[in-house]
């Protein structure tokens, strides 16, 4: 939504259907920008060339898509219904299917390495994640209250779950303390994205 001053969008020589539109088009344009890039090019799609003549005020708000948040336990049965449950929410906010199979690829691996890892050698308890989406970027979380164990020097065949989900996301970061890890990372929802 965006409320904005007259002075955006009326000009001489111009019908203010005109203007309206011009407007319209360009808040379109953006969904997958973050708000202030909207407002940003807003702006400047509408300055006049000799810049503008009268005072300007722009608000945009964008409603907040839903947050996810999926507790299971610790167990490599429960990564279908973790899926599932991430891929529904992917698509209720039209992200693009491309970017939601890199998404459960890179979650997936982070969760099933929660579950085979954090708790090997006590008793199995939960894996959480956390996924907010503001429009331009999907940030997840992966956070277990097991203990982290370091990849081998050597992985052979295996261990390559971070290498991957380094690959399909634009950030990952991993914070690993006494009571718990979490992984975070992030994905752009579109290229011009900031």
């Amino acid at each position: 939504m965006i409320l904005y001053t007259d002075g955006l969008v009326e000009r001489r020589k111009m019908s203010i259907d005109d203007g309206i539109a011009r407007v319209s088009e360009t808040v379109a344009g953006g969904m997958n920008l973050p708000v202030d890039a909207v407002a940003d090019a807003v702006l400047s799609e509408m300055a006049p060339p000799t810049g503008y003549d009268d005072d300007i005020a722009i608000v945009i708000y964008r409603q907040p898509y839903a947050p996810l948040t999926i507790e299971k336990a610790a167990a490599a049965n429960q990564l279908s219904d973790i899926r599932h449950r991430l891929a529904a929410w992917l698509r209720a906010a039209e992200v693009p299917e491309d970017t939601i199979a890199d998404i459960i690829l890179a979650v997936n691996e982070a969760a099933a390495n929660s579950i085979e890892h954090a708790y090997r050698g006590h008793k199995p308890r939960k894996v959480r994640i956390e996924g907010e989406n503001d429009g331009a970027r999907v940030h997840v979380r992966i956070i277990d209250k097991g203990s982290w164990k370091p990849a081998p020097a050597d992985p052979g065949v295996r261990g390559r779950g971070l290498l991957l989900i380094r690959a399909v996301s634009d950030w990952l970061e991993i914070d690993c303390t006494p009571s718990g890890t979490t992984v975070s990372m992030s994905f752009r929802l579109s290229d011009v994205a900031s």
